[in-house]
């Protein structure tokens, strides 16, 4: 975002907000600033609005989905599983509801109740992403075998599934699949190079075959297109320490503490 568009919403914002204080009852005003805030990426005003907006509209699916949705972003998933249930009350087969409820669910550590919503998503349509949220419930209740037919499922639907190639490199890795894994992680690289997650989960597997300095390439390169993450940084140096090179190791320790000092411990 840029400069002038960012000024733009601000402008956007100072408008509504002057409708909004010439009529409180404006509903649709706090709606569009409600859209606004979160093009801003400011989710808390955003949230604030969607739920003002629900006060007046309690019967509107799209509303509480929306303040659903935000409260999510912000991680305050019971606040976003109440809003979601409203939506999902107000409208049964409410498909992007049940699939946020999932998520928030999974956050939670929920798994069963996770569970339940993944197969009603299922059972509305088996799409990818149904099929990939269905195989995270599985993979978290340690269902690999499962997890692993609903990822390739999906992969077999949407063949640029980025996260379900993550995922299923994950799970073969946890089967001790390396060969399998590396295949799946290099497919989502393939797909986006810039995939953090991706170069973490493929640094992972290479530490378990005991191959440090691809491992710590790896982190590298995620350093490289973030070298803000704290948790990048004490990964590598944990890798660096575990391959005895301690003085990179500290040096790793050190970014993080200069980064976050306040909210990390690094031992070594």
């Amino acid at each position: 975002m840029d400069f002038i568009e960012k000024d733009s919403y601000k402008d956007a914002i100072d408008l509504l907000s002057k409708a909004i204080d010439a009529d409180p009852d404006y509903v649709d005003a706090y709606l569009e600033r409600a859209r606004t805030y979160e093009k801003l990426k400011d989710y808390n005003n955003a949230a604030l609005d969607y739920d003002r907006a629900t006060t007046f509209l309690t019967f509107n699916t799209e509303a509480f989905y929306d303040a659903g949705r935000i409260y999510y972003e912000l991680g305050e998933y019971d606040k976003a599983i109440a809003r979601l249930d409203r939506a999902i009350e107000i409208k049964g087969k409410n498909l992007a509801a049940i699939q946020h409820k999932t998520m928030a669910l999974i956050k939670k550590n929920d798994y069963y109740a996770a569970l339940k919503q993944a197969e009603e998503a299922i059972s509305i349509k088996e799409n990818p992403l149904n099929l990939y949220l269905h195989g995270l419930v599985a993979e978290k209740l340690d269902n690999l075998t499962g997890a692993q037919r609903d990822f390739e499922k999906a992969i077999s639907r949407e063949k640029g599934f980025t996260d379900a190639y993550i995922a299923l490199a994950r799970v073969k890795h946890s089967m001790n699949n390396h060969k399998e894994a590396l295949e799946s992680i290099g497919k989502a690289i393939e797909n986006e190079p810039n995939n953090i997650e991706a170069f973490i989960v493929r640094s992972e597997i290479y530490r378990k075959q005991l191959d440090y300095p691809k491992a710590i390439d790896d982190l590298s390169k995620a350093i490289l297109i973030k070298d803000n993450n704290t948790d990048l940084y004490i990964m590598r140096g944990t890798y660096y320490q575990e391959f005895t090179q301690h003085s990179n190791a500290i040096n790793d320790f050190n970014k993080a503490l200069l980064i976050d000092g306040k909210k990390r411990r690094c031992t070594f």
